[in-house]
């Protein structure tokens, strides 16, 4: 008897899982409906009438969920020669080895007895603690303690504390999802992008890209000047944030779906902020056009896209005026590659 799981992670809520998550389950269910009974979501159990050797067996069974699929599995294999009964018994004595999926690597196959056995982490989870050091937006304290207990339940393989702080800071995380800009560059703080969910296969990988997350959490939040501005400021800031590529975005058009006047939607901007909502745009547009040339890869005409101009002579005359250099200039200093 083996545990089959798909090796991929599920931290989040359900719309940044994977577009093929769920469909994957069924599709796997539809094809060893006879074969995978349901544990719970993220497993099952899967009986084979042995013709050879278990491990053989596994790889076999793994590569063509793979083929099939398009997803990588990883085996457990519970009990080997044994009675229905004793399969039963063996998988209800196994639930700590269970749990250590988290910390194996992906798409490999494992006897359930060659896996050490976990520790439980004594170190108190005080998630108080936590919530009060986000409250008072010291960053600095949290992070410390996120490595103090992440990596100790890392070292201890301790399943049930990873995936209690997982829980925590994903929920956390989640109350701040496209609520919060970036003033300095107009980008919209979001929990995970699908970049980000490639690789959520293994227990140090999830931690690495949440820590980096709340970091990047605490240096919005740090910003004095988040939360001073009104309501129809911050609501035009993240209008603006979600649709600068839009090459017809105008004042009128943020005002429209703001429901008040482009007038007074400029006289509140210009108040709160010091500058016009026209050049809090082109700065956002700008602030990309830079990270986008920083990196190399596009084209001048698909950078000019990007940030929502159409004609490459304007944009290059908008990115001199702002910047002090042509966007050739700016790439030939700053270009990564």
């Amino acid at each position: 008897m083996g545990m089959i799981q798909n090796d991929w992670l599920e931290p989040l809520k359900p719309e940044f899982s994977k577009p093929y998550y769920k469909e994957l389950y069924k599709k796997v269910q539809e094809e060893y409906s006879a074969g995978l009974p349901d544990v719970y979501d993220l497993f099952w159990l899967c009986l084979v009438k042995t013709q050879g050797g278990a491990t053989e067996q596994a790889y076999d069974l793994k590569l063509r969920l793979r083929e099939k699929f398009g997803s990588t599995f990883s085996v457990l294999i519970l009990a080997e020669q044994e009675e229905l009964s004793g399969c039963v018994n063996r998988y209800l004595r196994t639930k700590e080895v269970r749990r250590q999926g988290i910390f194996r690597v992906c798409s490999c196959v494992l006897h359930a007895e060659d896996i050490g056995r976990s520790r439980k982490v004594a170190l108190p989870l005080d998630l108080e603690k936590a919530d009060r050091w986000i409250r008072d937006r010291e960053f600095e304290k949290l992070c410390r303690w996120m490595d103090q207990n992440f990596l100790k339940a890392v070292e201890a393989r301790d399943g049930e504390r990873f995936e209690a702080l997982t829980r925590y800071f994903s929920v956390r995380l989640m109350e701040y999802h496209e609520k919060l800009v970036n003033l300095q560059t107009g980008v919209i703080f979001t929990v995970c992008e699908s970049e980000d969910t490639a690789n959520w296969y293994e227990a140090s990988v999830l931690y690495h890209w949440m820590k980096h997350k709340v970091m990047e959490l605490g240096k919005i939040l740090e910003n004095p000047s988040v939360f001073q501005y009104s309501d129809i400021v911050n609501r035009a800031v993240l209008y603006v944030s979600r649709n600068y590529t839009n090459s017809d975005l105008s004042v009128e058009e943020i005002a429209s779906h703001l429901k008040i006047s482009a007038n007074h939607l400029n006289t509140v901007f210009r108040k709160e902020t010091g500058e016009t909502l026209w050049k809090f745009v082109v700065r956002v547009r700008m602030e990309r056009a830079k990270e986008l040339l920083n990196l190399g890869r596009d084209k001048m005409t698909d950078i000019c896209r990007k940030t929502g101009y159409k004609n490459i002579s304007y944009f290059s005359k908008v990115f001199r005026e702002t910047c002090g250099m042509t966007p050739m200039e700016y790439r030939r200093e700053h270009s990564e590659i």
